[in-house]
């Protein structure tokens, strides 16, 4: 059984990726990465598919992973991972990263991929998914408060991105209220 639904935006596929997507994810990681301010430097990420290959086989094997592409005429344009905690104590606390690719950003493809996030954390029984945006990127900013994360906190000095301290906030999105109804729910409450 699939963990997400598989979705079509206009032109758009949201799916589940597999580790037959590695050196896609691959590509399009070394592409971000040298155009946008994103955690590796360009030229920093091994040009090796197999880290990827096992970390998409990795959650998929975990319940309270998600790692999701989005689709244009068979090319990634877009993807979204959320990462649980490996500790029972963190494992409903989850982790996002996501990127849009820039030509592809106003279609309503972050949009898509966050609302199928959701979707997933709430059956999944998610409490918190928490991201952390670059202070440079109020668009991503804006986009993730329209879905419902709140800013919990800035954290300066974050990141040094050519030579200078670059300051972020840390986001979160909770879930739990959405997860305890549907619990109520299900039990006739």
């Amino acid at each position: 059984m699939s963990i997400i639904d598989k979705q079509t935006l206009a032109d758009v596929t949201i799916r589940e990726a597999c580790p037959d997507d590695a050196a896609a994810l691959l590509g399009f990681f070394l592409r971000m990465e040298e155009k946008f301010d994103l955690l590796y430097e360009p030229g920093e990420r091994a040009r090796d598919s197999a880290p990827v290959r096992h970390q998409l086989g990795e959650f998929s094997e975990r319940t309270n992973c998600l790692f999701i592409v989005a689709l244009k005429a068979s090319e990634i344009v877009g993807f979204l991972s959320i990462e649980g905690g490996r500790q029972r104590r963190r494992e409903r606390a989850g982790y996002l990263i996501m990127s849009v690719r820039e030509d592809c950003h106003g279609q309503g493809i972050g949009r898509a991929l966050l609302q199928s996030a959701s979707e997933w954390a709430v059956r999944t029984g998610m409490i918190r998914v928490e991201l952390v945006v670059l202070d440079s990127n109020p668009r991503a900013r804006h986009l993730y408060e329209k879905m419902g994360f709140i800013a919990e906190g800035h954290l300066r000095d974050y990141l040094v991105i050519r030579d200078q301290p670059s300051d972020a906030v840390l986001m979160a999105k909770y879930f739990r209220s959405a997860a305890a109804q549907t619990t109520d729910s299900s039990h006739g409450n």
